[in-house]
């Protein structure tokens, strides 16, 4: 790496730290910045002068990273972990704080990077190496009380002798376990595991019979329903681990797949892989600190279930105008509410239309002025079971007599808690034993499920 540049949206300075005598100062980016432009098929860096440059935009300012031609995606790793560690030691980096902790970032960078290679991209590692947040600001803050006249360069070479006599990185960062920190200790000693599927769906719909009687499409039985054939379609997993279990705990996680398969499955670096592949559905592990994403997988859309069903019709009334949405929570024996269940009404961009309500027996129409959409909400949990009927008119202000229109796409979103969309459920989190605890402490031990929705309609 050569340098970092942190400065807000309008271009102005807040930290820089460079590596070399050589390196690419502000002043030296932002000439290059303005001959070049964000060209690439990855939409995150440029080339430039055979160095990359990355753009890395977060809460209103902009950390640019300028790096030798190698994987940019291992230096993108670098500064997201970097951002993430900034976060817990000054809270959001906002430019303010930015400029008021120039100590904290440099010293974060000292330990980070060795000569301007990434060295420690684990965030348990860091918190080894550096202190605490509260024992940081006492030192900082007595250091900048007794060195009031002096500029901020020297501010960051008293920080940096305050910590002169301690081991050498290379020898603090010299863990058994280099994802996990060492001597840990909690009083309240747990492990929980969250389990996260999200389903993107895209579908097509197809035309309904047209409703000249200007009824209900859903108790006509002269009008079909719209038939969806999936387009686009995708399950991601994630299984969190949020560990507070003192000294070096070894955890199996045992998981009923409930005939999935997990397609190309990402571990932590911390999982057993060989116990995975000779025993399917168990996770041996010996956790990081805090949370962590211990597993990403992707799964077949074929094998899951739904919580929400969706009739859509259209070209309905006399004027072929008006369309029907039925929205029905299915019964299940885990679900007994659906959260956050919303459902986008997107119009038309051709013309300056709008919404006519004509019934609605469920929840409330808004419209989004500033998106060109209406959001047909609902409570924050609805109960399963039941089945809500919006109809609607489109009203073309500019011509008023013309017809067969219908909403350009529809978007529904919802989540659900206590199932998933695969079924997959822990089967039980076993610790095998945890070195440097007595085997009297029993741990808390939980797991909980969530599943989040998004299906497009077209």
């Amino acid at each position: 790496m050569d340098s970092i540049v942190i400065t807000d949206e309008f271009s102005n300075l807040l930290y820089q730290y460079l590596w070399n005598p050589s390196s690419i100062s502000f002043g030296g980016l932002m000439v290059r910045l303005k001959l070049t432009s964000f060209q690439s098929e990855n939409g995150f860096y440029i080339e430039c002068d055979k160095k990359y440059i990355i753009k890395y935009p977060r809460n209103g300012i902009i950390v640019w990273l300028v790096c030798r031609k190698n994987d940019p995606f291992v230096y993108a790793l670098f500064v997201d972990t970097f951002i993430k560690v900034l976060e817990e030691y000054i809270g959001k980096p906002t430019p303010a704080r930015i400029k008021s902790h120039s100590d904290t970032i440099s010293l974060l960078l000292l330990d980070m990077a060795d000569g301007g290679f990434p060295f420690i991209i684990d965030d348990n590692q860091i918190k080894d190496l550096m202190p605490n947040k509260s024992i940081m600001d006492k030192i900082l803050s007595s250091t900048k009380q007794l060195t009031k006249t002096a500029n901020n360069s020297l501010n960051r070479n008293v920080a940096f002798n305050t910590f002169a006599n301690q081991p050498s990185m290379w020898s603090r960062s010299n863990y058994p376990i280099p994802w996990r920190r060492s001597k840990v200790y909690h009083t309240n000693n747990e492990i929980l595991i969250d389990i996260v599927e999200e389903l993107t769906m895209i579908t097509l719909a197809q035309n309904a019979t047209k409703d000249d009687s200007n009824s209900s499409a859903f108790y006509n039985s002269s009008v079909r329903h719209s038939k969806r054939t999936p387009l686009v379609s995708k399950i991601t997993g994630k299984i969190l681990v949020n560990s507070h279990l003192s000294g070096i705990p070894h955890v199996n996680l045992r998981l009923n797949l409930k005939n999935n398969q997990l397609s190309c499955p990402s571990f932590h670096r911390a999982v057993d892989i060989p116990r995975w592949n000779s025993a399917s559905g168990l996770i041996s592990f010996v956790p990081p600190d805090g949370v962590t994403t211990l597993v990403s997988y992707v799964t077949d859309l074929n094998r899951h279930q739904d919580f929400v069903n969706v009739q859509y019709g259209f070209f309905q009334g006399k004027q072929s105008n008006e369309f029907e949405i039925q929205l029905t929570t299915l019964s299940s024996s885990r679900v007994i509410v659906i959260e956050n269940l919303k459902l986008e009404i997107h119009l038309p961009k051709e013309c300056e239309s709008s919404v006519k309500v004509l019934r609605c027996t469920h929840g409330d129409l808004q419209l989004s002025r500033k998106n060109r959409y209406y959001e047909w909400i609902f409570a924050k949990e609805v109960p399963t079971g039941i089945t809500a009927t919006f109809r609607g008119c489109l009203v073309d202000s500019s011509d008023p007599v013309v017809g067969k229109l219908r909403p350009n796409y529809l978007q529904l979103s919802y989540e659900t808690k206590h199932s998933l969309l695969t079924g997959l459920e822990v089967q039980s989190i076993e610790i095998e034993k945890i070195e440097g605890l007595s085997n009297q402490v029993k741990p808390y031990k939980g797991a909980k499920y969530v599943s989040r929705v998004t299906h497009l309609i077209r």
